[in-house]
């Protein structure tokens, strides 16, 4: 059996109209604002200026994830289902002799390895050391793009290839691997 002891009905945290606005269910999007969010987006490109503008107009808050949301799903409605890995991977099969590993584990893409002619050029070079470093999700996807560089004789540096990965888990960072020892033969155990 519970006992309560005492309680307070006062709030413990901050109540303000500014947050009370960025709340998830104050941010839905209703029909009339569907319209004039669509004509915004047709008309701007940028998304910071789009939730500003829609924010002006209707007095609601909009977040940059809220109006990605918005436009993935008005995409997918509309029959337009490429999401932006897929043409990541169409773009960069478009580089002449590029090598593009797609790697994917239940049914998910786990990393998109990239490497064009002068990268395996640098890696057959310099395959002694590859060194990786990542930016950490600050493309679309927000997926960290691994970059693996290779170091010449005078100590310069070169790509020897680049990757996007899910996360950096064992399986996605595996993958990177497995697919540059796959496509280059100077690649030593």
């Amino acid at each position: 059996m519970l006992k309560v002891w005492s309680h307070n009905f006062k709030h413990n945290h901050q109540v303000s109209p500014s947050i009370f606005k960025h709340l998830p269910k104050q941010r839905r999007i209703n029909d009339n604002e569907k319209d004039l969010i669509l004509d915004v987006i047709e008309c701007e490109g940028k998304k910071k200026v789009l939730s500003q503008k829609i924010e002006e107009r209707t007095g609601k808050i909009f977040l940059r994830k809220d109006i990605n949301n918005f436009i993935a799903k008005e995409r997918s409605e509309k029959g337009n289902t490429l999401n932006d890995a897929q043409k990541l991977i169409l773009e960069m099969k478009k580089v002449k002799n590029a090598f593009v590993d797609v790697s994917h584990f239940e049914n998910e893409i786990k990393s998109i390895f990239f490497q064009d002619e002068r990268m395996k050029k640098m890696f057959e070079l310099y395959p002694e050391v590859v060194l990786v470093d990542a930016t950490y999700k600050t493309n679309n996807m927000r997926m960290p793009l691994f970059v693996m560089l290779v170091v010449d004789g005078n100590g310069e540096t070169g790509i020897a290839g680049l990757a996007v990965i899910q996360s950096e888990s064992i399986i996605s960072t595996s993958s990177v691997f497995e697919a540059l020892k796959k496509h280059n033969y100077s690649y030593k155990k």
